[in-house]
């Protein structure tokens, strides 16, 4: 199998086939295409989902040459899952497996950061466990964090018709990740200073809760954050959950083109890179306008750019409307300027792992 998140068709057959559903307890269970479960216990709705990151993505060990953690990226990534799925995160468990050979300055500053981290968010750390095995690599490290939410948004079902949003440029986290871990490939190819200007130092970045609120609170009804296995993934996980098909525009889904150019240089399928901090948002055409003009404003919030108190028709450039859903059950990206008609394939791995 390929690395990265497992195939979709291993995942139905496999896994989800045999998960069972307590009708009483789990009101939106394990699906694809669902971010969190949503479960009910008395009368009380809670949100659980999870994370994963391991030191063969973030290939130098605990910390990447960012200075972001695995754990920190594990933790991000659970926190992204509640958001996605209209809640809030209230609690967080994180679940640590060392090899022999780390030392416990690795786990000490991990612990440390992620702590100050999670208290900035307002989310409490309420344990875990932590084990040395001697089924890693010496140097290995793997974080799983499982985190509890509440409901604040309200979801829906995505209907024919329905827009697809993208915000964030397609892969970018990706393009970081392969930047960090193949220099030597790149170095040669493209200038030091592109290089340099693709790494993503500030984590962030990657955080969703602000997208997520303002896409839901323009009327979304759906919102999906893009992970591994990039854009096409999370766009044919949409699909999957809805049994629905989408027609993408090609030329909408907002990509760097530094991005391109790493992608190109190394042989890999930018569209398939993973892409923390990125997220889909689903809504009727009815509220196009509002998802589009308040993501908009959320990111040049988040740049610290202020384009005026209207900012009608100045999108900014990583949001775009890029398709709709269809009753035909295809998936496929076309695009009359360059000529393209295809469509996509069945998720399976990510192109980080090469």
């Amino acid at each position: 199998m390929n690395k990265g998140s497992i195939s979709e068709l291993v995942l139905k057959r496999s896994v989800l086939k045999h998960v069972r559903r307590d009708k009483d307890v789990v009101i939106n269970g394990a699906a694809i295409g669902n971010d969190a479960s949503l479960i009910k216990i008395d009368d009380n709705e809670i949100l659980t989902a999870s994370g994963y990151a391991d030191s063969f993505e973030i290939g130098s060990g605990a910390t990447d040459k960012t200075e972001i953690s695995v754990m920190d990226m594990a933790f991000i990534r659970a926190c992204n899952n509640i958001y996605a799925s209209g809640g809030s995160p209230v609690t967080a468990e994180i679940t640590v497996t060392l090899g022999a050979s780390k030392r416990e300055g690795c786990i000490r500053k991990m612990m440390h950061d992620i702590v100050v981290y999670a208290a900035e968010k307002g989310i409490s750390i309420i344990g875990g466990d932590t084990k040395i095995s001697g089924a890693l690599k010496d140097d290995a490290v793997t974080v799983s964090v499982r985190v509890i939410g509440k409901k604040v948004y309200e979801t829906d079902k995505i209907k024919a018709g329905d827009r697809l949003i993208i915000c964030r440029n397609a892969g970018s986290y990706g393009a970081s990740n392969l930047v960090t871990e193949h220099r030597d490939r790149l170095s040669g190819k493209l200038p030091e200073s592109y290089l340099d200007e693709a790494i993503i130092k500030d984590k962030e970045y990657f955080d969703i809760s602000s997208l997520s609120a303002a896409a839901y609170g323009s009327g979304a009804k759906y919102v999906h954050d893009i992970s591994f296995g990039g854009i096409y993934t999370a766009i044919y996980q949409s699909t999957d959950r809805a049994s629905l098909g989408v027609k993408v525009i090609h030329e909408n889904i907002p990509i760097d083109q530094k991005t391109i150019e790493i992608s190109e240089a190394l042989g890999i399928n930018p569209y398939l890179l993973c892409g923390t901090g990125g997220l889909i948002a689903v809504c009727s055409p009815e509220h196009e306008e509002e998802v589009l003009k308040n993501l908009s404003a959320m990111l040049y919030q988040k740049e610290g750019i202020n384009p005026g108190d209207d900012i009608s028709g100045i999108c900014h450039p990583e949001v775009k409307s890029a398709g709709e859903y269809t009753k035909e059950k295809l998936r496929y990206i076309t695009s009359e300027v360059y000529k393209i008609n295809r469509v996509i394939d069945l998720p399976d791995g990510d192109s980080i792992f090469i």
